[in-house]
């Protein structure tokens, strides 16, 4: 039996699994409810639709930007096309989230509820996973808002430059002054409508870029804590039938281990794995939940940021200008990282859930007396071989091997986006020189 002191500690460290600063992300962008007493409480609904409204208004003049230079600047284009499908990915996951909002709500309770440790082992196990995803969140946050300050800030050198050049009414210069290419239903040469302009694209960048933020990094904290509950359970498969550290070193006198069998008796030894078999039951159900959010969520990460890759490295590879540049370096990193951040965690899951397999082996079960004890750890044994794992879609398998093969694909339309550019680049030569 743990102490006084040991309850109070492992207490201390339960509450450490809150998503604190995941339900304050989703907050700023209007996809998650106030807490009940809260001295400042607005309806969460007209802050969603207000942000989802605005970001439909950019996307819309990006689109009307897209088609006036569709066959024409190839720069432009690209660039369009890029923050279009970020902003398409964003729409798809705000979407995800508010439609199973109540599930999801659920499921955050339920591991917040099922994670009190009844030793220091698991006190350590639930302790390392909420640092693990508050480090996450945290470096995620810095990371986007360093990006963001850069993004916005080098539109306005450019804008301040340009106006000391005397370019202030080029339209061709025009572009470069904002950090978003788009075409607005009114004049944007002035001082008052070019701040104005820009303002309103700075909060539209600020709100997507905040809802890619929010969703990636709450769904990768709920991964991350149904791994701990994986990494719980194969402790316990590991320890079963054993009690406290005490308990367990007497029964394993002379330095040789007895089963488990030879500790406790029967019947207890079956409760303790029945509640193993629980344990993992309750773990599928919870990636079950987390699936029908996460599918169409990584469908739709996967199809733009294959996309987003092979443009932006196409942009880096005929853009002269720094500023240009600079926009398709932040598209293509932008892109890589969120795809391998959800591949990287979804392997994770897929390699702790293997191990269920490997904790149920080593329970003791051959020299269990019993035979209801061994047919209920060969159950769960049968289950563990068949790992969890999260799909994108019913397509792809989100792990390390579906970045691999999404990265070659981009590769192959990026080698023959520029192809086909080299080889207009060739058919305008000709036509020159035989003029």
């Amino acid at each position: 039996m743990l102490n006084a002191p040991d309850t109070m500690a492992l207490q201390e460290k339960r509450s450490l699994v809150e998503f604190g600063w995941n339900r304050r992300l989703l907050r700023c962008v209007g996809l998650w409810p106030e807490e009940r007493g809260s001295l400042w409480r607005p309806s969460r609904r007209p802050n969603a639709l207000l942000q989802q409204g605005l970001l439909l208004a950019m996307v819309s003049c990006e689109l009307a930007a897209l088609r006036r230079f569709w066959g024409g600047e190839l720069s432009h284009t690209t660039v369009n096309a890029c923050i279009v499908l970020l902003v398409a990915v964003a729409f798809c996951k705000a979407a995800s989230l508010l439609s199973l909002r109540r599930p999801i709500i659920q499921l955050m309770h339920t591991l917040r509820d099922t994670s009190l440790p009844q030793n220091e082992r698991e006190a350590r196990i639930y302790s390392g996973a909420a640092r693990h995803a508050r480090l996450l969140t945290l470096v995620l946050c810095v990371d986007y808002a360093i990006v963001a300050v850069i993004w916005d800030l080098l539109p306005l050198v450019n804008f301040l430059r340009q106006s000391h050049q005397g370019r202030y009414n080029n339209s061709d210069a025009i572009f470069s002054q904002y950090p978003i290419i788009a075409l607005h239903p009114w004049a944007v040469q002035s001082g008052p409508a070019y701040a104005f302009t820009f303002a309103l694209q700075v909060v539209g960048g600020g709100i997507f870029t905040m809802t890619h933020l929010a969703c990636d990094t709450f769904l990768l904290s709920l991964v991350i804590y149904i791994c701990s509950q994986i990494d719980v359970l194969c402790a316990s498969l590991q320890q079963l039938g054993r009690r406290a550290d005490g308990a367990g070193a007497a029964g394993s006198g002379g330095g040789q281990r007895k089963a488990p069998s030879d500790q406790c008796s029967e019947p207890e030894l079956y409760r303790e794995l029945v509640a193993c078999i629980k344990h993992h039951q309750n773990i599928i159900a919870y990636v079950g939940v987390l699936q029908q959010v996460l599918s169409p969520v990584a469908l739709a990460q996967f199809m733009c940021s294959m996309l987003i890759i092979c443009l932006s490295g196409f942009g880096i590879a005929i853009s002269n200008d720094f500023g240009t540049l600079f926009r398709y370096s932040v598209y293509f990193t932008a892109a890589a990282i969120q795809l391998l951040l959800f591949c990287w965690y979804g392997e994770v899951l897929i390699t702790k859930s293997e191990r269920v397999s490997e904790a149920a082996m080593g329970c003791g079960w051959t020299e269990a007396r019993g035979r209801r004890f061994t047919s209920s750890a060969l159950l769960i044994m049968t289950r563990a071989q068949r790992p969890l794992a999260l799909t994108g879609g019913k397509f792809y398998v989100v792990s390390l091997k579906t970045f691999v093969q999404l990265l070659n694909a981009s590769y192959s339309f990026f080698a023959v986006l520029r192809q086909l550019n080299e080889s207009g680049h060739r058919e305008d030569d000709g036509v020159l020189d035989s003029l």
